[in-house]
Parts: structure tokens; C-alpha cells; sequence
């Protein structure tokens, strides 16, 4: 990356949520360069973010190579709750403060997803998927009862091993 003023750059390594419409107007306003990468690499990261005054990253990783080949960084940003895919270490050593989204990043899909594999654990969503996958699908009436008026719409699928 060539600068080419002397504004300061902000890099966003990578993102998979289309575009950084919002993040653009917020960094530009600050007085910064905005670099929108999508780098696949640690060696693409350290290409295109060597001179960066500050690194946002959803999933690329940043590790000693890449903060060892910063030359102006000063901040690490993290686009989600942890920051396993950050050298902390090797920041800290270099004065670059690494930060994260934490508590509110995703919360309700969290939960929601946690609700959804307890579900299909408890209903036992795999194990009927499979057999139906492998032919296994024999009609029959819930016995137990359901509660809900449901009868001919359980698998009888092998019991999970």
C-alpha cells in the first residue's frame, strides 16, 4: 500500500457482509483513509496493511508475522466477541492495543442458535434426518402422545447409538 496523503489509513482486512457502507462515513469522518481489503492470508494481510494506523478483521488472522510487518498500527479491531485470531502477545509487545466487540456482538443469534441445537437434540433432528437420508422412513403414531393432536408424523428411525 502507497500512501498517498497524510491522512492516516484504517484497513479492514475482511468482511463477509457486503459491503462497509457504515463503517465508511465513521472512519472518514474520524479523518482517516478507509482500505477495504479482503485478504484470504496472513501474507495478504501484511501486503495490504503494512502501513495501516489501525486493523479491523472479521476473520482474517493477524498474527506475530503480520504485527511484526506493520511499520504505523496502533490498534487491532476485532469484529466479533474474541480475538483468537489476533496475536495479543505480539501486539502488546509492540505498543498496538487490541480490542473487540464484546457482550452485544450477535447476542440474540447466540441464543437463538443455542434454542435451535438443544431442539434438534432434544427431537432428535440428525438421527431422523439421517434415516430418511438412507431410506429409513416408516410412518407411525406418536405413542406418549405429542399433546398437540399430532399422530402419523413420527419417524421410526434407529435409536441413536
Amino acid at each position: 500500500m502507497t500512501r498517498t496523503d497524510a491522512r492516516g489509513t484504517i484497513m479492514i482486512a475482511d468482511f463477509d457482509f457486503g459491503d462497509v457502507d457504515i463503517e465508511r462515513p465513521i472512519i472518514e469522518g474520524a479523518g482517516f483513509e478507509l482500505l477495504a481489503a479482503q485478504c484470504k492470508s496472513e501474507d495478504e494481510v501484511i501486503e495490504r496493511g503494512r502501513d495501516a494506523d489501525g486493523v479491523l478483521t472479521q476473520y482474517a488472522r493477524v498474527g506475530t508475522r503480520a504485527i511484526d510487518g506493520f511499520t504505523r498500527c496502533r490498534v487491532i479491531a476485532r469484529y466479533g466477541t474474541g480475538v483468537d485470531i489476533v496475536d495479543v502477545d505480539a501486539a502488546t509487545r509492540r505498543g498496538i492495543q487490541v480490542t473487540n466487540a464484546p457482550n452485544e456482538w450477535c447476542a440474540d443469534e447466540v441464543a437463538d442458535h443455542a434454542v435451535a441445537l438443544w431442539l434438534a437434540a432434544a427431537r432428535k433432528i440428525c438421527v431422523y434426518d439421517r434415516a430418511t437420508r438412507q431410506g429409513e422412513w416408516h410412518w407411525r403414531s406418536r405413542s406418549g402422545g405429542c399433546g398437540d393432536g399430532c399422530s402419523g408424523c413420527c419417524p421410526s428411525a434407529p435409536s441413536p447409538s
